[in-house]
């Protein structure tokens, strides 16, 4: 590329950067780099953040595999998330007779072979969270992007095998789990507890799914501050028009989660809870 070429490109860039990053503060301030987002389904609103309920490791003792939680993914979706784990009904959730506030479902499980966990979407009851004080302190930490304990309960068999998980001692093995209920621990640590990578409102550079995990200014430095011959390469060959809706559009790919539901699963005894 002739260099007057050049120079034309590298200004019409900076142009729309500075164009971009006053459009990003208006963003920024309404909250559209949020780790959640709010849909309205089935006659209700919903607010909808990423998570991750468990990961392979040693949890209270024993040893839970990613092949026991990962051979049933399916079954994870549809499962209630619940404002703490049931005291009554042995620790079961699904149930009429649930002792605790069911507040939302999970769904679009995913199993991350590469981190060895499992991943989806909290989605949760606007309605009923605005109702008790504790969703509502809920609420407050998903706007504030704050990550929020998590526990999991589950049928499983033990197997009585003992050992080691990397630097960490179990003397059994949870086989063959399926999931009842997540739970939703506002003032407590869960087993598989955030700073082991467990966690609702997951959206660390790690974490698969819709959110785009950056704040904004960081998406802008990553449009932007690529050294010369990358932003001119990019764009060689191109008209400016073509330049700023490439740019453009790249923009707003940060800005467009998609979104489905997988169909309901069926109800899946031994009762864990992680």
């Amino acid at each position: 590329m002739k260099r007057p070429e050049r120079n034309k490109v590298q200004g019409v860039l900076r142009l729309i950067q500075i164009g971009y990053m006053d459009t990003l503060q208006t963003f920024s301030n309404a909250n559209m780099f949020s780790t959640y987002r709010e849909e309205n389904r089935w006659g209700r609103d919903w607010i909808i953040v990423n998570g991750v309920p468990i990961i392979e490791g040693v949890l209270k003792n024993h040893l839970v595999p990613m092949g026991e939680f990962g051979s049933f993914v399916k079954d994870w979706n549809d499962v209630p998330l619940v404002l703490r784990h049931p005291q009554t009904a042995e620790g079961v959730a699904r149930t009429p007779s649930v002792d605790v506030p069911v507040v939302g479902r999970f769904y679009n499980a995913v199993l991350d072979e590469t981190n060895k966990r499992l991943t989806g979407e909290f989605w949760l009851d606007k309605a009923v969270l605005e109702a008790l004080d504790d969703g509502k302190k809920i609420i407050k930490s998903i706007k504030n992007n704050k990550k929020i304990e998590v526990s999991t309960g589950y049928h499983a068999t033990i197997d009585s095998e003992a050992g080691k998980h990397g630097s960490a001692s179990y003397i059994g093995i949870h086989r063959n789990l399926h999931p009842d209920h997540i739970a939703i621990l506002p003032d407590q640590t869960g087993a598989c507890s955030i700073s082991q990578g467990c966690g609702m409102n997951r959206n660390d550079s790690d974490t698969v799914h819709n959110s785009c995990p950056c704040k904004g200014k960081d998406v802008m430095q990553n449009l932007f501050t690529d050294d010369t011959v990358f932003r001119v390469n990019a764009v060689k060959g191109k008209s400016l028009g073509e330049t700023e809706r490439l740019i453009r559009d790249t923009f707003y790919a940060f800005m467009k989660p998609t979104m489905k539901v997988d169909s309901l699963m069926d109800r899946p005894s031994n009762e864990v809870q992680d």
